[in-house]
């Protein structure tokens, strides 16, 4: 309801961004019930409007939602377009990077899986964002622990779990 009449108040005033944003979070709140073409049919209004406004590092964001849905569609190949889309509009952005290399994990392709996790772990790195540091480090153990290289899935595992464990002295 509030997400709907934020949308209502934005185009009372036209206010562009203020019906993307609306939009966005309507299609996050869709996606959370597997209403997916909602989801969709509102992300794609956020799309069009962020990108008329110019809006690069959101059009990023929006885009990877979208690839998301589509997976959760089966349809991998559609959301891998829309991960390679966003990536174009912002190449620090982290979520899509993952989710292409979860992609190749599922088509048992595990170099091109280890190069987007290996990209998501530098960006992750250097800008500081240790949740999505935690979260490459385990991918890349999972994709060693698939190689049946266990010694080093076991210590990227490690390495995530010692920044969690970073992240929950930080918030106690």
């Amino acid at each position: 309801q509030y997400a709907e009449s934020i949308l209502a108040e934005s185009k009372e005033y036209d206010y562009q961004m203020g019906i993307a944003i609306a939009c966005k979070e309507i299609s996050l709140i869709h996606f959370a019930h597997l209403a997916l073409d909602k989801a969709l049919d509102y992300g794609y209004q956020a799309l069009r409007i962020l990108k008329s406004c110019g809006k690069n590092h959101e059009i990023s964001h929006i885009l990877c939602n979208i690839g998301v849905y589509y997976n959760a569609l089966n349809l991998e190949e559609k959301g891998k377009e829309y991960f390679l889309q966003s990536i174009g509009y912002d190449r620090e952005n982290i979520p899509p990077l993952i989710n292409l290399g979860e992609y190749y994990v599922r088509q048992s392709q595990p170099d091109d899986a280890m190069d987007y996790f290996q990209q998501a772990l530098g960006i992750a790195t250097e800008n500081k964002k240790m949740g999505d540091l935690a979260f490459a480090l385990k991918s890349m153990g999972e994709v060693y622990n698939s190689l049946k290289k266990v010694e080093k899935a076991i210590e990227y595992f490690e390495r995530s779990l010692k920044v969690l464990s970073t992240l929950d002295e930080e918030h106690t």
